[in-house]
């Protein structure tokens, strides 16, 4: 029997229990012109009817995969590493959504043009719970820009991102002491030796839940202090970075308190 010919792109689309919005993320990825694609679908125990949504759709390059017991983000992300069967990842959670169906054409285009740029994210809308838009995020394009800032805040929409696997993989993936900024880590892992870009092109659609809790964020705020520790030798602006991760962290922690 022949082995299926691997995909040329993996889309990586992790859940927990987002019934009410994955069907959208799923459409988004099947619509897009490019189609040489596998969806992995990782399911972090969800007990809701995320599986059965999945299941409606027939389409083979879905992969279902799920954890029999609740793991974290940054775990289900380096699984998915590690079953991804094409050259490129590309990152699409389940709670967003690709707004063109151009995206992953482009930028597979670019990056096979700019062979020294390793994750190529793209402009987003900002959409709340029901999908409406309300704002826009706008990185940095440029590959110095971005490595110039990179310390001071995340230029990568997690959801927008598309990059080489072999470098991920040697980079040493995930960071799964980091859920929650652990996409956050492996670009300042990648930037160290490669450069980063973004398409100032609006192709994402990031949704923005209300209610935070004070608590996350206040564990957020923490590892970004360690990342602005771990990465101080590799780029610029670390005192400037320093600084705001400490402020960062007492006004998470006046929350709370």
């Amino acid at each position: 029997m022949d082995t299926p010919l691997a995909p040329k792109v993996s889309i990586m689309m992790c859940t927990y229990n987002r019934a009410p919005l994955i069907k959208e993320a799923i459409m988004s990825a099947l619509n897009q012109t490019f189609s040489d694609f596998e969806l992995l679908i990782l399911d972090d125990a969800s007990t809701d009817t995320t599986a059965k949504i999945v299941h409606s759709f027939q389409d083979s390059r879905i992969r279902y995969i799920k954890n029999a017991t609740r793991q974290d983000i940054a775990k289900n992300r380096n699984r998915g590493l590690a079953e991804a069967r094409g050259n490129y990842i590309a990152i699409l959670d389940s709670d967003d959504k690709w707004s063109d169906n151009e995206k992953l054409a482009s930028q597979i285009r670019f990056l096979e043009t700019h062979p020294d740029v390793a994750v190529v994210g793209t402009f987003a809308h900002t959409i709340n719970e029901t999908g409406q838009r309300n704002g826009d995020i706008r990185p940095e394009t440029d590959p110095l820009r971005i490595k110039r800032n990179l310390l001071l805040r995340n230029n990568l929409i997690n959801s927008s991102s598309l990059f080489h696997k072999h470098l991920a993989v040697l980079a040493g993936g995930y960071d799964d002491t980091l859920s929650g900024i652990e996409d956050y880590d492996l670009w300042l892992k990648l930037g160290r030796s490669h450069k980063l870009a973004n398409l100032p092109l609006f192709m994402t659609d990031y949704r923005i839940h209300g209610g935070q809790v004070t608590k996350r964020r206040l564990r957020l705020a923490i590892a970004h202090f360690r990342l602005v520790k771990r990465y101080r030798r590799d780029y610029p602006n670390f005192l400037a970075a320093y600084i705001k991760s400490i402020l960062r962290i007492i006004r998470s922690a006046l929350f709370i308190w």
